[in-house]
């Protein structure tokens, strides 16, 4: 890691021994002093709702206002070019975590932002056509229902099955609906409303042989899962840091396959010579620089977890609530715990999901969120490392309750 003008080195704000002490023992994480990391652990809220918005730990937010008071304290743009090691060295190390180029790495604002760009920006034709599916993320799809009706295109958005299809049908499902005038297929890694975790690998590798490029929404993926792109297959990749990566809000990162580059127009103004490079996504002019930077205080506390751990204990708090509410009469589940790692949704069968999340919300003081699953109402569940088992606990009395309201 980079020095970020001196005495804001990344580690300054504690050295990464003190973490590893803190953490660790016997070469395991203990939970509860990460828990203490976070603030929102000591709200009397319990947010189980990780999966649409995460939350910085204590070291990170430390690091964001120290950035936050250099800017306010010289020229801003001066406190950005001391800045430059630092955010180099971040993309250095995200592109090492997803095993591409630094060179194939933009640091934006979000996935949403990082899928526009590719959706509007791709070169296509009068007739070309898309491909997506009812599962994709919803302004996603809508993204490409604008692009379809500027340009003449065809969107075909395929209905699968999640739940009750192997991955062996669904890719297959997806194979079914490519044509001859198929050009960008979107895929989404980790589902937004299951949790499920889709084939990614199988379907590119069977997209690859009909020469159809393929973008992968994975907002929920980088910081949840152990993953890289090279495997997956891919050639644009999109995912936030401020989910699962415990990164300051508004941050995310675009993928380009380097020889796509060129070929993708940018939604904002460059200068000719950045045409060929990624850089031309990140030409926003004026913004809140020192959050980009804060993102390499997030890279730093999550490596000293490591990818695998954190993988092994989200898989773990989710399959601690789906089991201990798996007999309760009138629980249904909405993903199959076996395909899925944070995210799980359930429901009720005597009560609306809109309704029961109210009274989580209400009598429990517990945050959830509602979604729609194969147009049915159910209850998302995306506990996070500021979890325990304990917190959960709580979560499962109230289900318990509920389901015999």
């Amino acid at each position: 890691m980079g020095l970020i003008g001196g005495s804001l080195g990344l580690s300054s704000f504690l050295p990464e021994e003190d973490y590893l002490i803190r953490f660790r023992k016997n070469d395991k994480i203990d939970w509860k002093k990460v828990k203490d990391y976070f603030p929102i652990a000591k709200n009397k809220t319990l947010h189980l709702n990780s999966g649409s918005a995460g939350v910085i730990p204590t070291p990170v937010k430390k690091k964001l206002f120290e950035c936050i008071d250099m800017m306010n304290e010289m020229p801003p743009y001066e406190a950005w070019e001391k800045w430059e090691t630092v955010r180099t060295n971040n993309k250095e190390n995200i592109a090492q975590h997803l095993n591409v180029s630094p060179q194939e790495i933009a640091i934006v604002r979000n996935a949403t932002e990082a899928l526009n760009n590719i959706i509007f920006g791709y070169p296509l034709q009068k007739r070309d056509e898309l491909l997506a599916a009812e599962h994709d993320y919803p302004h996603a799809l809508s993204a490409l229902q604008q692009r379809a009706k500027r340009d003449q295109l065809t969107l075909n958005t395929i209905q699968i099955d999640l739940l009750n299809s192997t991955d062996e049908e669904i890719v297959q499902q997806y194979v079914n609906a490519v044509t001859d005038h198929t050009r960008l297929v979107l895929l989404t890694h980790i589902t937004h409303r299951e949790g499920q975790i889709l084939p990614i690998s199988k379907i590119t590798k069977a997209l690859k042989e009909k020469n159809i490029k393929v973008l992968l929404d994975a907002a929920h993926s980088y910081g949840q899962i152990n993953h890289d792109i090279p495997t997956l297959g891919v050639d644009f990749y999109a995912t936030s840091l401020h989910k699962w990566q415990n990164a300051p809000h508004g941050t995310g990162v675009l993928y380009i396959r380097s020889n796509q580059i060129k070929r993708v127009y940018s939604l904002q103004s460059s200068t000719p010579e950045l045409e060929d490079r990624i850089d031309k996504f990140e030409y926003l002019g004026t913004r809140a620089f020192h959050q980009e930077v804060g993102v390499g205080a997030a890279i730093l506390f999550n490596e000293l977890i490591g990818i695998e751990k954190k993988q092994a204990r989200l898989n773990d708090l989710k399959n601690y609530w789906m089991d201990a509410i798996r007999s309760i009469d009138g629980v249904q589940f909405g993903t199959d715990p076996k395909r899925s790692c944070a995210i799980a949704s359930f429901g009720f069968s005597n009560i609306s999901s809109s309704k029961a999340i109210k009274l989580f919300h209400k009598k429990h003081d517990i945050h959830l969120k509602t979604v729609a699953i194969n147009r049915k109402g159910y209850i998302r569940v995306s506990p996070n490392i500021f979890t325990l088992e304990k917190d959960l606990d709580r979560f499962i009395k109230a289900v318990h309750t509920i389901s015999k309201l």
